[in-house]
């Protein structure tokens, strides 16, 4: 049995078939990478606990939403919120078209206690991209 006719027809296939990919898939050069929704806020999330812990009223104003960046702002140096803050994981992201939740877990120092872990539910809304939203 001679398998070259076989070959050849495979060859040309796969050629025929990654033309029209290629084709329909347009110049890669020219499109962005998509980033999941899912990524993006845990990367919002990610700054905004920066912005917590460093005092870092830009990060906070890049992260928070428009209904809460003055009271984020304004109350970042209280002495009620943690010295420190580190995020320890981002879980069970939900997307429903512009509003998500997410699980976020977080170890806290306050002045003179010992370190408190908690896991809370995080609020985002798509303002110009995700947005944290603790009301």
């Amino acid at each position: 049995m001679n398998r070259t006719p076989l070959r050849a027809c495979t060859a040309v296939g796969l050629a025929a078939f990654t033309a029209i990919t290629l084709a329909a898939c347009g110049d890669a050069k020219s499109d962005a990478p998509q980033t999941s929704p899912e990524e993006q806020i845990k990367q919002v999330t990610t700054t905004y606990v920066q912005g917590q812990s460093g005092k870092d009223a830009d990060k906070l104003r890049a992260t928070s939403c428009k209904e809460m960046i003055d009271q984020e702002i304004s109350t970042m140096n209280d002495e009620g919120n943690p010295q420190s803050v580190t995020l320890d994981g981002i879980a069970d992201v939900k997307v429903d078209g512009d509003k998500a939740t997410a699980q976020v877990t977080m170890t806290a120092t306050f002045a003179g206690k010992p370190q408190q872990k908690k896991t809370g539910t995080f609020e985002y809304v798509k303002e110009d991209g995700w947005r944290v939203c603790l009301r």
